[in-house]
């Protein structure tokens, strides 16, 4: 970092300064006037975008796939990367057509199901029609018109049936137990597969841009060995100017005071801000005090853009003239045509210009010899 001064700044017109020509010699006149005289602390820094968030893998693998590059926006919850993991994949595959065939033979409708209706209702048919044939031959045999065994035959094949039909329905329930009963440990795998899945999958944690990528495809991450995370992002439209002030001058610079800022990718805008928050502690290997600026940029900075920033510690208007004008503490006043040397006492020098406390008063007209 460049070493960090005061410096002074003082803002004039042009309207000050005219051409006179006495004696055959060629000067300047400048006009005594109040000028804004400006104190400030410089300082260099860099531009970050708010709070910077890394996406690193939780597995480690060769990289299948990336879907966003460094500059891309991106949305909470979106897709970066992806890990490869072909045996999971092909384990999620398969339990969900699992999922789908147990689905879809518990569907009302499933041929599944209307094919053990059917057999239910067939055999519901028989046995209403055994039930209808054992009564008219019961009446019989108490009229003792058949034989006992005749009777008790069919009896016997209507219990059986009755038996069957009731077996039937029993095993179509259990069957759609058991099938619900699997769906649900299915669901489960399943669930409990895409969880680990999604540890392959790179997702943005925030709203935001990206502002690293450190991966291509085929490479390979481990999250033992990995230093840097697959991918930086950034909180889009928001900004913070961090700036490193020198620690002789780390008391002059307060929270709230008003701070002019240049970017490098930008060398013709000067931006305006403000000390939002001086951190309290010297970087004892740097001997500099970081802050914190909050700059009101009308353009979107590329995070890690380096920074130029004049802190302004004083601002006040005051009578100045330029350095040059005086000699061994006199300046050279011009009174209609004639020259006249003055004494003057001088204040602060700011940059060309040097504040004046007595000896001369606004509108007088001081020469500049060339």
């Amino acid at each position: 970092m460049r070493k960090v001064f005061i410096i002074f700044l003082v803002l004039i017109t042009c309207g000050g300064l005219i051409y006179l020509y006495l004696n055959k010699n060629s000067y300047q006149v400048y006009t005594v006037k109040r000028e804004l005289l400006v104190k400030s602390v410089y300082a260099t820094g860099v531009v970050k975008k708010g709070d910077e968030i890394e996406a690193k893998s939780q597995v480690a693998g060769y990289v299948e796939k990336i879907l966003k590059d460094t500059g891309e926006s991106v949305k909470k919850g979106e897709l970066l990367a992806v890990i490869e993991n072909e045996p999971l994949k092909e384990e999620i595959k398969q339990v969900e057509e699992k999922i789908k065939r147990i689905s879809e033979k518990l569907k009302p409708s499933s041929s599944f199901r209307r094919s053990y209706i059917q057999r239910i209702k067939a055999q519901e048919e028989k046995v209403k029609l055994l039930k209808a044939k054992l009564k008219r031959r019961k009446s019989l045999y108490e009229r003792e018109l058949i034989s006992k065994e005749a009777y008790e035959e069919l009896k016997t094949q209507y219990e059986s049936e009755l038996y069957s039909l009731r077996a039937l329905k029993e095993e179509y329930k259990k069957t759609l137990k058991d099938l619900e009963n699997e769906l649900k440990v299915l669901q489960k795998k399943r669930e409990y597969l895409l969880k680990e899945y999604k540890k392959y999958q790179i997702r943005s944690p925030i709203d935001g841009v990206i502002l690293k990528r450190n991966a291509e495809v085929g490479d390979y991450v481990n999250t033992f060995m990995e230093t840097k995370p697959l991918f930086v992002i950034g909180e889009r439209g928001k900004t913070k100017t961090l700036i490193e002030i020198d620690e002789e001058y780390a008391p002059l610079v307060k929270e709230g005071q008003k701070v002019l800022v240049k970017l490098e990718g930008y060398p013709d805008k000067v931006f305006v801000g403000k000390v939002k928050k001086v951190y309290g502690k010297i970087d004892e290997r740097k001997k500099t005090l970081t802050a914190e600026l909050e700059v009101n940029y009308d353009v979107e900075p590329i995070s890690g853009m380096s920074a130029e920033a004049n802190v302004i510690i004083e601002e006040r208007k005051a009578l100045a003239i330029p350095v040059k004008t005086v000699k061994e503490g006199y300046v050279i006043l011009l009174k209609g045509t004639k020259k006249v040397k003055r004494k003057v006492q001088l204040g602060e020098r700011f940059g060309d210009f040097v504040e004046v406390r007595s000896g001369l008063k606004e509108g007088d007209k001081i020469l500049i010899e060339e």
